[in-house]
């Protein structure tokens, strides 16, 4: 898990949706991660952008307003060291999960509930996968 000294590392949450935001901060209100959140995919890019090194995980809405996951998941492969990206989704079914794992994101969740456990456990392997993979950043036991 990130050590919780300092500012820590952040988990981005792209999305439009209010409730969604407020449920994610629920989760992770007592977890090491601090979330924070952008509302459009050029937005979340510029906060990745300015601060990669303490972003290594992207949850991020199947659409956004400005573009889907595909398109972000294809601007975070430019980056030098690009985030885990995970997608969120109301119709999380099998077709959309494997076209996400084909496609090279980290992992499907759905929402409308967020199931707590699980997006703190595909979070913290998320993040694991992203600190083997060239951030910064190293797990601790």
């Amino acid at each position: 898990m990130p050590e919780t000294g300092g500012e820590g590392y952040g988990v981005l949450f792209i999305s439009s949706c209010a409730d969604d935001y407020a449920s994610l901060q629920e989760i992770f209100g007592s977890s090491p991660w601090q979330l924070q959140v952008a509302l459009t995919g050029l937005d979340g890019l510029r906060v990745i952008r300015r601060d990669l090194q303490r972003i290594p995980v992207v949850i991020c809405e199947s659409s956004l307003p400005d573009g889907d996951w595909k398109w972000l998941l294809t601007e975070l492969n430019k980056l030098q060291v690009p985030p885990s990206l995970i997608v969120s989704s109301r119709l999380a079914d099998e077709r959309l999960w494997a076209e996400v794992l084909n496609l090279g994101a980290f992992d499907l969740l759905q929402r409308e509930p967020f199931e707590p456990e699980e997006v703190i456990r595909v979070t913290e392997s998320a993040w694991r996968d992203s600190a083997r993979t060239g951030h910064e950043c190293q797990p601790t036991d």
